[in-house]
């Protein structure tokens, strides 16, 4: 649980501090991002939630990889395919009914004694797994969170910043012209 005076959500990052302690902050790439999780205990888990015949994920040493499809289930649907690296191989990983939807999730747990701190890089692809393997070479491979956040960042900046020095609009106003630009970019 968490409460939303805790969270910050911009084009740039997404970060919420949970009522137990633990901090998740989500950064992008083109075509992937970097999760970053600091946790409170010396053991932690991170979950990766399935549904019924909608997905199909594993976890191998310190890679996750797999498939998700998305959409309603009609014509169209699409396929994403993933492909992710811990920055370090969990102390296990495997299949767990924990689930809060119809099917069973995934998890990984790490020991957390010295580092609390747990990064995923994951892409993806609408193509193929391969695909998504070399998304990942190519944007997320020895790119730090600090590096890929002030990359987006300044992308960001450039798109949001074509309109400037807007005249009599109300803040509501600017409110809504930024956020109309952020959902056209």
């Amino acid at each position: 649980t968490f409460h939303h005076e805790n969270e910050t959500a911009r084009p740039d990052i997404y970060s919420v501090d949970f009522d137990n302690g633990i901090r998740t902050d989500v950064t992008a790439t083109d075509h992937g991002a970097i999760y970053r999780f600091e946790f409170t205990g010396d053991t932690s888990s991170i979950l990766i939630d399935q549904l019924v015949n909608s997905s199909k994920l594993t976890i191998s040493g310190d890679t996750v990889s797999g498939w998700v499809d998305g959409g309603s289930g009609w014509p169209g649907r699409t396929r994403m395919f993933v492909y992710g690296t811990f920055d370090r191989e969990p102390a296990t990983a495997g299949a767990t009914t924990q689930s809060d939807r119809n099917g069973t999730a995934r998890y990984a747990a790490f020991d957390t004694t010295s580092d609390r701190t747990v990064e995923l890089r994951l892409s993806s692809s609408f193509i193929s797994q391969d695909q998504a393997e070399k998304n990942h070479e190519f944007e997320l491979d020895g790119v730090s969170f600090d590096q890929a956040h002030a990359a987006v960042r300044d992308a960001w900046n450039d798109r949001l910043g074509v309109v400037h020095d807007v005249v009599g609009a109300s803040d509501t106003q600017l409110v809504t012209l930024y956020s109309s630009l952020y959902r056209l970019n």
